[in-house]
C-alpha cells in the first residue's frame, strides 16, 4: 500500500476539477436540451424554478383570495340579513308605538272634546238659569210695579169713595129720608 501524500491529493483534486469542467462543457454543447452555445443552464433552471414557484404562489394567493372573498361575502350577507331583520323588527316596533300613540292621542282628544262639551253644556245651562232668573226678576218687578200701580189706583179710588162717603154720610138722615122708604103702611 502506498501512502497518499498531500501533493498527490492536490493534484488529483485539480484533475477531478478539470474533468468536471470538461464534462459540464460537453453537456452544454452536446446535450439536445442545452444546444444554445454560451447559455447558462443553471441560471435558466433557476429561472424556470423561480417561475414555477411564482406561479404556485400566485395560484395559492388567488385561491386564498377567493376563499377569503367568499368567506367575507358570506359574512357580509349574514350581517346584511341580520341588519334587515333588525330593521323590520324596529319598523314593526315603531309602527306599533305610533299606532298606540295615535290611539292615546285620539282618546285624549275625545275626552277633551267630551269635557269641553260637558263644560259648554254646563255653562249654557247656568247661563240659561241666570237669564231665566233675570227674566223672573224682571217679571216680578214688572208685576210689582203693575200691582203698585193698581194699588195706588185702588187707594186713590178708595180715597175718593171715602171722601164721597164722608159727604154722603155727613148728612144726617131726616124724616124725609126715612119716609121715602116707608111709602106703604103696614
Amino acid at each position: 500500500m502506498d501512502i497518499v501524500q498531500p501533493n498527490d491529493l492536490e493534484q488529483s483534486f485539480c484533475v477531478a476539477r478539470r474533468r468536471h469542467a470538461e464534462l459540464c462543457r460537453q453537456n452544454q454543447i452536446f446535450n439536445a436540451r442545452n444546444r444554445i452555445l454560451g447559455g447558462d443552464t443553471k441560471t435558466w433552471d433557476i429561472q424556470v424554478c423561480d417561475r414555477k414557484i411564482k406561479e404556485a404562489t400566485e395560484k395559492a394567493r388567488h385561491e386564498t383570495f377567493e376563499d377569503l372573498y367568499t368567506e367575507t361575502r358570506l359574512q357580509f350577507d349574514q350581517r346584511a340579513q341580520d341588519l334587515e331583520h333588525r330593521e323590520r323588527a324596529t319598523r314593526r316596533a315603531v309602527s306599533a308605538a305610533v299606532k298606540q300613540f295615535n290611539k292615546t292621542q285620539r282618546l285624549q282628544e275625545e275626552q277633551r272634546q267630551r269635557d269641553a262639551d260637558w263644560d259648554r253644556q254646563r255653562v249654557e245651562k247656568a247661563r240659561a238659569e241666570v237669564l231665566c232668573e233675570r227674566q223672573q226678576r224682571r217679571q216680578q218687578r214688572d208685576l210689582r210695579r203693575a200691582l203698585d200701580s193698581s194699588n195706588r189706583i185702588l187707594a186713590a179710588e178708595q180715597l175718593r169713595q171715602r171722601n164721597d162717603m164722608k159727604e154722603v154720610c155727613t148728612n144726617q138722615a131726616t124724616d124725609d129720608f126715612f119716609t121715602q122708604f116707608n111709602t106703604r103702611s103696614r
